[in-house]
């Protein structure tokens, strides 16, 4: 919690933006961007996620894994968790060639991971603050892009006495 005095009349802010899913072919995910409260000795700070790692077809059984998850933190000056981390990526699998299937993207607090691919298609863009998931190509489908990581967010509730 803040005081007003912690607060003043207002505060700067940023709110993050969820990284881009790979491009189509072998290519890494970007990483989110951090979510911010206050300047200075920020008042809070959400890392974003990591980007995802590409996987490419394989003649063996490979996996390519998910991004890091955002890391949560505790407010400068005030007391208590303020900020949620996610969890990270799930991993992605090449299947002898035959098949690859898309891993999904981590989940936080307020979105929930992406639902795996049956048919060949582009990865799904993730909810608020979690990841988007990759791709999926069976057989000799076209390669096909990750999907982009959702925005971060910020909550503010006010209690007066």
């Amino acid at each position: 919690t803040f005081s007003a005095a912690d607060i003043g009349a207002s505060k700067p802010y940023l709110v993050g933006t969820g990284g881009a899913g790979g491009a189509a072919g072998a290519n890494n995910g970007t990483g989110g961007t951090s979510t911010t409260f206050g300047t200075g000795a920020t008042l809070m700070q959400a890392g974003g996620g990591g980007g995802g790692n590409a996987g490419a077809a394989s003649s063996t059984i490979a996996f390519n894994y998910g991004g890091a998850a955002g890391v949560g933190v505790v407010p400068t000056g005030g007391t208590g968790p303020m900020a949620s981390g996610g969890a990270g990526g799930e991993f992605g699998i090449s299947n002898f060639g035959v098949s690859q299937w898309n891993g999904r993207g981590g989940s936080s607090y307020f979105g929930q991971k992406q639902n795996y691919a049956s048919t060949t298609s582009a990865g799904l863009t993730g909810g608020t603050g979690s990841g988007g998931s990759g791709a999926y190509v069976f057989v000799s489908g076209a390669a096909q892009p990750g999907g982009k990581g959702g925005d971060g967010v910020i909550i503010i509730t006010e209690f007066t006495t």
